[in-house]
């Protein structure tokens, strides 16, 4: 290793003679004028047989596509990752029960994450109560717990690089009501729906379809929306309710990089990729064309899927998921 005053020295060494320089587009704007100026020295040099670089590449593209296929070392940071999360989430399943704000059961989560080994949280935890959970990106985590409505909680722990990306939503009770269940249901039939569908050469947007399709033809069997449900998936009322996509890929970042395109069209699963599954319907009060037994419910099922030779696994696993398999688990915490 050199030290950083020879950076200028050992540059025009290292870049003779090569063809391209790769360098973040990102961060070119820091890096620009010393690598004209390199390139310029070693242009001087061209009597000495010395050629410089004549192209500057982007090193993101290259990069994010190797990211975007996890070797086998990778992928077991990635379990690891998956389940010290699912742990997290099951201590604020049992911590809802006894806690009165958002940011108490957030401790809990957290605590638990780091007894088992993870000493940050991949991303902001959303500990989100009744209306709240109808915003997507709640960090707040402020609000008094109504005990009558659903905790959603999105949070996954950081292990050696790698994250986890869970989200669960529960009743602060321990029961649901009948609305909060039945939403429940279709949500998790959905993403259920969507697991199914992935599998090597399957196109990327085969999941979201598979989680539209379900999403709207429940929300018309529960009266929510009116029509067709074909002309509805076109019309795509069903952003009303469910506004993002159904997942993305998972790695060292929690919205990892790697394109979910090429060539404008969606790009196929391959053994190796690692992508969320997290369909959801948030129905707030200002829904007002809708039946007031929906409002403030916001519920949001999220895993993560490793794409394998045979078709998928779910990393997550050991979460309590059907109504009655939550409501048994947190009776048992009681």
């Amino acid at each position: 290793a050199w030290s950083i005053e020879e950076l200028d020295e050992q540059a025009q060494v290292l870049l003779q003679n090569l063809e391209a320089v790769y360098v973040s587009f990102a961060q070119l704007p820091q890096w620009s004028e010393s690598i004209n100026k390199w390139v310029e020295q070693l242009k001087q040099q061209v009597r000495k047989g010395v050629s410089a670089p004549s192209q500057i590449c982007d090193l993101d593209k290259p990069l994010h596509e190797l990211r975007l296929f996890k070797s086998v070392e990778e992928i077991e940071r990635m379990r690891q990752a998956a389940q010290i999360s699912v742990k997290g989430h099951l201590a604020a399943m049992q911590a809802v029960l006894s806690s009165d704000y958002e940011y108490q059961v957030q401790a809990a989560l957290e605590a638990e994450f780091m007894k088992n080994g993870s000493p940050r949280v991949a991303f902001s935890s959303i500990v989100a109560s009744a209306e709240n959970a109808c915003i997507l990106h709640y960090t707040e985590n402020e609000s008094k717990i109504d005990k009558q409505a659903l905790l959603l909680v999105d949070a996954g722990a950081e292990w050696q690089g790698y994250a986890g990306d869970i989200t669960t939503t529960f009743p602060a009770s321990g029961k649901f009501s009948q609305p909060q269940a039945r939403l429940y249901e279709l949500v998790l039939k959905a993403q259920h729906a969507a697991i199914n569908s992935i599998k090597p050469g399957v196109s990327y947007d085969v999941a979201h379809k598979a989680s539209i399709q379900v999403l709207t033809e429940g929300l018309v069997e529960l009266g929510i929306l009116q029509g067709s449900v074909e002309k509805l998936i076109e019309e795509e009322a069903f952003k009303t309710f469910f506004m993002h996509g159904t997942g993305h890929w998972l790695g060292m970042d929690v919205h990892d990089v790697g394109d979910y395109k090429l060539n404008q069209q969606w790009r196929d699963f391959q053994p190796g990729m690692v992508v969320t599954v997290e369909p959801g319907l948030y129905i707030s009060a200002e829904h007002q064309n809708v039946d007031p037994k929906w409002h403030n419910i916001g519920i949001r099922i999220e895993d993560d899927i490793l794409v394998t030779k045979e078709g998928n696994e779910v990393l997550t696993t050991g979460l309590p998921r059907t109504v009655t398999e939550i409501e048994e688990w947190m009776a048992a915490q009681k």
